[in-house]
């Protein structure tokens, strides 16, 4: 049997997929600069973020709009490539 709800609220829909936890219009307000969205990213959501001269609005747009993706930080793998002669630009420049 269903228990009635009574006098509870209707939970708003979220807009987009289901897995999103905050809404945009929570957000507004919130952010000064592209370094507010960076820091809300990195240290709240723990998503990794590309370097800052990668970020422009059009970018901040497509991730608040849920067709473009950031990786949690758990998934991202950095590693240090040694320099080597036989690996650079100059190498391979003229192959092309």
């Amino acid at each position: 049997m269903e228990e009635s709800k009574g006098n509870q609220k209707p939970q708003p829909r979220l807009a987009g997929t289901k897995k999103r936890r905050v809404m945009p219009s929570e957000l507004v307000g919130k952010f000064r600069s592209k370094a507010d969205f960076i820091k809300f990213f990195k240290e709240g959501c723990q998503l990794y973020v590309p370097p800052e001269k990668y970020i422009n609005k059009d970018f901040l747009k497509q991730v608040m709009g849920e067709t473009k993706d950031l990786l949690p930080m758990a998934r991202v793998r950095t590693i240090n490539v040694p320099l080597y002669d036989e690996l650079s630009v100059r190498k391979f420049y003229p192959m092309f």
